[in-house]
């Protein structure tokens, strides 16, 4: 129940739209919880993955470019 109190606080904090990036630590957080529990190892392709989603999440998180004119 915590964990939704925290994510509709940050709906309000970060807005919506970048607030839907945090989706993309779900696989992230697959291959970490599947790695730790032993169900599985970790490959080249799941690394890569990860890199790609964290990029996403990190470009997306960044402040929005001022156009000054």
């Amino acid at each position: 129940m915590g964990v939704f109190i925290l994510w509709y606080d940050s709906l309000g904090r970060l807005g919506a739209d970048r607030a839907g990036l945090f989706a993309g630590i779900i696989p992230i957080s697959a291959v970490v919880t599947t790695v730790t529990l032993g169900l599985g190892t970790l490959g080249p392709a799941d690394l890569a993955g990860a890199a790609l989603v964290a990029a996403g999440v990190v470009i997306g998180l960044r402040p929005a470019r001022r156009k000054d004119r």
